[in-house]
């Protein structure tokens, strides 16, 4: 994964080096955005193929319309076991992240996130050696945490790059957005 100041696009493949390049400007956009272009470069099956990588998983990635009045994913494919969701990492008082770092959210203010998909999430960021805080977020809620009040029967979990301010005022580091990214290819490769 490289990371540089480039015009013309956010986020793309690279066939001569199976690179993927985002530009540093996503630290400047919609988190929306920044996750789009994020899971669509990672999700590149000609950079797997090429690589001989496969994930461990089907994937499914979902962008709800609804997250902002809480009913985010509420409806999932029964046969989805994991939801990772990939949200904003909060930066604050009472929280350990930090605008170099991925957040691992353990709970927030819906509940609690599944304790071994969260160690197993945090294993992933130490062995790929990413910068990385265990969080507890008091006045927020994921799509995650969304669809287990619905009644969903699945296993979840929460990472993102802290960041300051929300909602298009978004400002992250580069930093954050690169521990985010190899934490999610980690999960998407070792399962």
């Amino acid at each position: 994964i490289k990371l540089k100041l480039v015009k013309g696009y956010y986020g793309k493949y690279s066939k001569n080096d199976h690179k993927i390049i985002y530009n540093i400007s996503l630290a400047f956009l919609d988190k929306e955005i920044v996750d789009y272009v994020i899971v669509h470069e990672l999700s590149h099956i000609k950079y797997l193929k090429d690589n001989n990588l496969k994930p461990k998983y089907n994937v499914l990635f979902v962008f709800p319309y609804y997250e902002e009045v809480g009913m985010g994913a509420t409806y999932l494919l029964e046969e989805v076991e994991e939801f990772l969701a990939v949200d904003i990492g909060l930066i604050g008082p009472d929280c350990a992240g930090n605008e170099h770092s991925v957040s691992i959210c353990a709970k927030d203010a819906v509940g609690p996130y599944d304790y071994e998909f969260t160690s197993k999430l945090a294993e992933y960021a130490k062995q790929e050696g990413c910068k990385y805080a265990i969080d507890t977020y008091f006045s927020y809620g994921s799509d995650a945490n969304s669809s287990i009040k619905a009644g969903n029967n699945m296993r979840i979990a929460n990472i993102g790059p802290a960041v300051y301010s929300t909602h298009g005022r978004e400002r992250a580091h580069i930093d954050g957005l690169e521990n985010t990214a190899k934490l999610l290819a980690a999960y998407l490769l070792k399962g």
